[in-house]
């Protein structure tokens, strides 16, 4: 029975030793164990929101633009004349020179608008000033004897002094008128901008002739440049020119203001050029 016992304890042995083994190799075959992270700082996973922007319209230079007709004439000198016209203005010197009487000097601004055929309109200031009276009662019996092709205004800087001298100063000039052309829309304008821009042509012939009345010297051609608002009314007028003295410039500048376009859908404006030819 000993031998037995023994037998059994040595077996029991050996199974413990071949499990162990067994149990080492398994070890032996496992991955390595992998080290724990460091922690992570939110600073480094996740930045800051960023504030909203600002949504800022662009500027009306930059907003894009198209280009419509038409082109703009060549540009041509308003330069018809009546030849006879000084000649006939200085029949009528005597009569201008009996206006300084008494030792008084008298002036006036005298215009005539001398058409094709048709009677010829005499211009002069609303109210004449005293010493003007004369002159320019005698300016109405003026008769031009030549009509010219188109339309000329002539100008009279008349200056009667006391000795009876007197200088004339004839000028003379086409009659012209304004066209609108290269009209440019710029952003949301919508349809019936272009229009209402070529329609502004008759409103700027009458700035145009209102200043060759009292300046016949009047020329040149302007750019002019409009913004805006949402209900189609200007909100601002840049005017760009070779040309254009006060009287012009002033004139297109609040009349262009006064106009009104179809309400754009948002930042919008309009742009045409004006060119003075002969009407």
């Amino acid at each position: 029975m000993s031998n037995s016992v023994g037998l059994l304890a040595k077996n029991s042995l050996r199974h413990a030793l071949v499990v162990s083994m067994a149990a080492l190799a398994g070890c032996a075959r496992l991955p390595p164990p992998t080290p724990p992270s460091a922690p992570v700082r939110a600073a480094e996973t996740s930045k800051p929101a960023s504030p909203m922007e600002p949504v800022v319209a662009p500027a009306e230079s930059e907003l894009p633009s198209t280009e419509h007709g038409p082109p703009c004439p060549a540009e041509q000198r308003l330069d018809a004349a009546l030849s006879n016209a000084t000649a006939d203005i200085e029949k009528h010197r005597a009569r201008f020179a009996a206006c300084a009487k008494d030792g008084r000097r008298a002036s006036a601004e005298i215009t005539w608008i001398v058409p094709p055929s048709g009677k010829i309109e005499h211009l002069s200031g609303p109210e004449p000033e005293p010493d003007e009276w004369c002159l320019i009662r005698e300016s109405k019996k003026v008769v031009f004897s030549q009509r010219a092709k188109r339309a000329v205004i002539v100008h009279l800087p008349a200056r009667v002094e006391s000795d009876k001298t007197m200088s004339l100063g004839v000028t003379q000039v086409e009659l012209g008128k304004a066209v609108v052309c290269e009209v440019t829309t710029r952003g949301a304008t919508v349809a019936g901008t272009e229009r209402n821009a070529l329609a502004l042509a008759d409103s700027m012939t009458v700035c145009y002739q209102q200043a060759q009345r009292s300046d016949p010297s009047q020329m040149g051609n302007l750019r002019v440049e409009l913004g805006l608002k949402p209900d189609g009314t200007v909100d601002d007028v840049q005017l760009n020119g070779k040309r254009g003295t006060d009287l012009v410039l002033d004139c297109v500048r609040s009349t262009s203001g006064l106009s009104r376009f179809p309400p754009p859908t948002g930042a919008a404006g309009v742009g045409f050029s004006l060119r003075f030819v002969p009407e």
